[in-house]
Protein backbone atom coordinates (compact mmCIF):
# COMPACT_ATOMS: atom_id res chain seq x y z
CA UNK A 1 0.00 0.00 0.00
CA UNK A 2 2.80 2.15 0.82
CA UNK A 3 4.23 1.93 -2.55
CA UNK A 4 0.92 3.12 -4.37
CA UNK A 5 0.44 5.73 -2.19
CA UNK A 6 3.97 7.34 -3.55
CA UNK A 7 3.57 6.77 -6.82
CA UNK A 8 0.37 8.20 -6.80
CA UNK A 9 1.41 11.54 -4.94
CA UNK A 10 4.84 11.57 -7.50
CA UNK A 11 1.83 11.20 -10.33
CA UNK A 12 -0.29 13.78 -8.97
CA UNK A 13 2.46 16.61 -8.25
CA UNK A 14 3.63 15.99 -11.76
CA UNK A 15 0.45 16.43 -13.24
CA UNK A 16 -0.83 19.32 -11.19
CA UNK A 17 2.44 21.11 -12.04
CA UNK A 18 1.89 20.11 -15.66
CA UNK A 19 -1.08 21.64 -15.50
CA UNK A 20 -0.10 25.34 -14.68
CA UNK A 21 2.63 25.16 -16.90
CA UNK A 22 2.08 27.92 -19.37
CA UNK A 23 2.15 26.52 -23.76
CA UNK A 24 5.03 28.86 -24.14
CA UNK A 25 7.17 26.85 -21.25
CA UNK A 26 6.26 23.27 -22.48
CA UNK A 27 6.15 23.54 -26.42
CA UNK A 28 9.66 23.27 -27.12
CA UNK A 29 12.57 20.38 -26.19
CA UNK A 30 14.62 21.32 -23.50
CA UNK A 31 17.85 22.51 -25.15
CA UNK A 32 20.33 20.58 -22.27
CA UNK A 33 19.34 17.42 -23.51
CA UNK A 34 18.29 18.18 -27.50
CA UNK A 35 21.23 16.85 -29.33
CA UNK A 36 21.98 16.67 -32.94
CA UNK A 37 22.82 13.71 -35.09
CA UNK A 38 23.69 12.38 -38.13
CA UNK A 39 22.49 9.28 -40.03
CA UNK A 40 25.00 6.30 -40.35
CA UNK A 41 24.53 5.32 -44.27
CA UNK A 42 26.10 1.98 -43.42
CA UNK A 43 23.50 0.34 -40.80
CA UNK A 44 20.49 -0.77 -42.63
CA UNK A 45 16.91 -1.30 -41.61
CA UNK A 46 17.80 -4.81 -41.82
CA UNK A 47 21.15 -5.34 -40.14
CA UNK A 48 19.13 -3.35 -36.39
CA UNK A 49 17.43 -6.31 -35.30
CA UNK A 50 20.48 -7.97 -33.67
CA UNK A 51 21.68 -4.97 -32.12
CA UNK A 52 17.83 -4.43 -31.06
CA UNK A 53 17.49 -8.15 -29.55
CA UNK A 54 20.57 -7.51 -27.11
CA UNK A 55 17.96 -5.53 -25.37
CA UNK A 56 15.43 -6.89 -22.94
CA UNK A 57 12.11 -5.48 -23.34
CA UNK A 58 10.08 -3.76 -20.63
CA UNK A 59 7.15 -5.85 -19.36
CA UNK A 60 5.97 -3.78 -16.21
CA UNK A 61 3.74 0.18 -16.86
CA UNK A 62 5.93 1.01 -14.23
CA UNK A 63 9.79 0.37 -14.54
CA UNK A 64 12.00 2.35 -12.36
CA UNK A 65 15.77 2.87 -13.09
CA UNK A 66 18.77 2.64 -10.80
CA UNK A 67 22.91 2.74 -10.79
CA UNK A 68 25.38 1.64 -8.52
CA UNK A 69 29.13 2.44 -7.93
CA UNK A 70 29.67 -0.90 -7.27
CA UNK A 71 29.16 -3.92 -10.09
CA UNK A 72 27.97 -6.66 -7.48
CA UNK A 73 25.12 -3.76 -6.92
CA UNK A 74 24.89 -3.01 -10.51
CA UNK A 75 24.01 -6.34 -11.16
CA UNK A 76 21.65 -6.70 -8.26
CA UNK A 77 19.54 -3.94 -9.64
CA UNK A 78 19.11 -5.62 -12.69
CA UNK A 79 21.20 -3.24 -14.85
CA UNK A 80 24.12 -5.51 -15.55
CA UNK A 81 22.99 -6.16 -19.10
CA UNK A 82 24.68 -7.83 -22.01
CA UNK A 83 28.27 -5.92 -23.19
CA UNK A 84 27.98 -4.44 -26.71
CA UNK A 85 30.58 -5.62 -29.01
CA UNK A 86 32.74 -3.00 -30.45
CA UNK A 87 31.41 -3.65 -33.95
CA UNK A 88 28.10 -2.52 -32.97
CA UNK A 89 29.35 0.99 -31.35
CA UNK A 90 28.18 2.76 -35.13
CA UNK A 91 24.26 1.91 -33.46
CA UNK A 92 25.52 4.57 -31.04
CA UNK A 93 25.46 8.32 -32.05
CA UNK A 94 26.56 10.15 -29.76
CA UNK A 95 29.83 12.07 -28.66
CA UNK A 96 29.79 12.01 -25.30
CA UNK A 97 28.77 8.39 -24.06
CA UNK A 98 31.52 7.38 -27.10
CA UNK A 99 34.01 9.65 -25.47
CA UNK A 100 34.91 7.86 -22.40
CA UNK A 101 37.31 5.31 -22.69
CA UNK A 102 40.16 6.15 -25.76
CA UNK A 103 42.38 3.94 -24.26
CA UNK A 104 40.24 1.03 -25.36
CA UNK A 105 38.43 1.15 -21.77
CA UNK A 106 34.95 1.44 -23.41
CA UNK A 107 32.42 -0.63 -22.01
CA UNK A 108 28.68 -0.19 -23.32
CA UNK A 109 26.04 -2.47 -21.83
CA UNK A 110 22.60 -3.22 -23.46
CA UNK A 111 19.79 -3.77 -20.91
CA UNK A 112 16.35 -2.84 -21.40
CA UNK A 113 14.34 -1.44 -24.73
CA UNK A 114 10.46 -0.41 -24.74
CA UNK A 115 8.32 0.32 -28.06
CA UNK A 116 7.56 3.91 -29.25
CA UNK A 117 6.65 3.90 -32.75
CA UNK A 118 7.03 2.00 -35.77
CA UNK A 119 10.37 3.10 -36.59
CA UNK A 120 11.67 4.57 -32.85
CA UNK A 121 12.92 2.05 -30.08
CA UNK A 122 13.36 3.54 -26.38
CA UNK A 123 16.93 1.93 -25.37
CA UNK A 124 17.80 1.21 -21.55
CA UNK A 125 21.95 1.50 -22.08
CA UNK A 126 24.40 1.16 -19.16
CA UNK A 127 27.93 3.14 -19.99
CA UNK A 128 31.22 5.00 -18.46
CA UNK A 129 30.42 7.58 -15.63
CA UNK A 130 33.02 9.47 -13.53
CA UNK A 131 34.52 6.20 -12.56
CA UNK A 132 32.93 2.85 -13.38
CA UNK A 133 29.93 2.16 -15.97
CA UNK A 134 26.98 3.50 -13.55
CA UNK A 135 25.37 6.25 -16.15
CA UNK A 136 22.28 4.46 -17.50
CA UNK A 137 20.85 6.53 -19.91
CA UNK A 138 17.43 6.18 -22.24
CA UNK A 139 18.53 6.09 -26.06
CA UNK A 140 15.82 7.00 -28.67
CA UNK A 141 17.00 5.10 -31.66
CA UNK A 142 15.66 5.06 -34.77
CA UNK A 143 15.40 1.68 -36.62
CA UNK A 144 15.11 3.15 -40.45
CA UNK A 145 18.46 5.60 -39.86
CA UNK A 146 20.18 3.24 -38.01
CA UNK A 147 21.10 4.78 -35.29
CA UNK A 148 20.10 6.91 -31.94
CA UNK A 149 18.99 10.19 -32.68
CA UNK A 150 18.54 11.72 -28.98
CA UNK A 151 19.40 10.28 -25.10
CA UNK A 152 19.04 11.41 -21.91
CA UNK A 153 20.78 10.52 -18.47
CA UNK A 154 18.12 9.00 -15.50
CA UNK A 155 20.33 7.10 -13.69
CA UNK A 156 23.76 7.41 -12.24
CA UNK A 157 25.83 6.79 -8.34
CA UNK A 158 29.59 7.92 -8.01
CA UNK A 159 31.44 9.38 -4.81
CA UNK A 160 34.47 11.57 -4.75
CA UNK A 161 36.18 13.22 -1.61
CA UNK A 162 33.58 13.08 0.35
CA UNK A 163 31.03 14.57 -2.29
CA UNK A 164 28.52 12.25 -4.11
CA UNK A 165 25.61 12.30 -6.50
CA UNK A 166 22.65 9.54 -7.33
CA UNK A 167 19.87 10.15 -9.96
CA UNK A 168 17.24 7.59 -10.38
CA UNK A 169 14.02 7.73 -12.36
CA UNK A 170 10.65 6.29 -12.76
CA UNK A 171 10.14 5.00 -16.53
CA UNK A 172 6.03 4.61 -16.54
CA UNK A 173 3.89 4.00 -19.55
CA UNK A 174 0.17 5.71 -19.72
CA UNK A 175 -2.09 5.93 -22.77
CA UNK A 176 -0.93 8.14 -24.54
CA UNK A 177 2.77 7.41 -24.88
CA UNK A 178 5.88 7.26 -21.95
CA UNK A 179 7.12 9.43 -19.45
CA UNK A 180 9.91 9.50 -17.28
CA UNK A 181 10.30 11.07 -13.65
CA UNK A 182 13.78 11.87 -12.42
CA UNK A 183 15.31 12.09 -9.06
CA UNK A 184 18.65 13.61 -8.38
CA UNK A 185 20.49 14.31 -5.16
CA UNK A 186 23.74 16.63 -4.63
CA UNK A 187 25.69 16.19 -1.59
CA UNK A 188 28.67 18.15 -0.01
CA UNK A 189 30.15 18.88 2.82
CA UNK A 190 31.10 23.10 2.74
CA UNK A 191 33.35 22.59 5.77
CA UNK A 192 35.35 19.01 5.15
CA UNK A 193 36.49 19.60 8.86
CA UNK A 194 32.65 19.31 10.07
CA UNK A 195 31.53 16.11 8.57
CA UNK A 196 28.26 16.58 10.49
CA UNK A 197 27.36 19.80 8.41
CA UNK A 198 26.84 18.30 4.72
CA UNK A 199 24.57 20.29 2.23
CA UNK A 200 22.02 17.94 0.11
CA UNK A 201 20.17 19.67 -3.35
CA UNK A 202 17.00 17.49 -4.16
CA UNK A 203 14.91 18.03 -7.88
CA UNK A 204 12.91 16.30 -9.66
CA UNK A 205 12.78 16.24 -13.42
CA UNK A 206 9.60 15.20 -15.57
CA UNK A 207 9.86 14.47 -19.15
CA UNK A 208 7.24 13.41 -21.73
CA UNK A 209 8.77 10.97 -23.82
CA UNK A 210 8.40 11.02 -27.56
CA UNK A 211 9.32 9.44 -30.48
CA UNK A 212 12.10 12.60 -30.99
CA UNK A 213 13.24 13.80 -28.27
CA UNK A 214 12.87 14.70 -23.95
CA UNK A 215 10.41 17.30 -23.23
CA UNK A 216 10.77 18.77 -20.02
CA UNK A 217 7.60 19.71 -18.61
CA UNK A 218 8.47 19.71 -14.75
CA UNK A 219 11.13 20.64 -12.74
CA UNK A 220 11.36 20.82 -8.67
CA UNK A 221 13.53 21.27 -6.66
CA UNK A 222 11.93 19.48 -3.75
CA UNK A 223 12.91 16.47 -1.37
CA UNK A 224 10.97 14.27 -3.78
CA UNK A 225 14.36 12.25 -4.03
CA UNK A 226 13.04 10.52 -0.60
CA UNK A 227 10.37 9.32 -2.48
CA UNK A 228 12.68 7.15 -4.77
CA UNK A 229 14.59 5.97 -1.88
CA UNK A 230 11.61 4.44 -0.40
CA UNK A 231 10.47 3.53 -4.08
CA UNK A 232 13.93 1.56 -4.37
CA UNK A 233 13.69 0.46 -0.44
CA UNK A 234 9.89 -0.78 -0.62
CA UNK A 235 9.30 -1.48 -3.64
CA UNK A 236 8.22 -5.13 -4.94
CA UNK A 237 8.55 -3.89 -8.75
CA UNK A 238 10.91 -6.77 -10.51
CA UNK A 239 12.41 -5.70 -14.01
Amino acid sequence: MKIVCIILCVALLASGCYNNNKPEDTGALSQRHTLKTKCYDNNKPEDTEPFLQLFKPVQADTFYLESASDDQDVEKAGFKGQTIDASLFNFINDSMTMGYGENGLKRLHACYRFHMSDNVWGLVLRGPSQYTDSSIRIFLFDKKKGTTINNLEVANEFADAGDSYSKGSLLIREKTGWKVIVFTSLCYWEDPADLDDDTCLDSTYVYQISATGFQEIVRMNTDTIKDYQLLRRFSGLSH
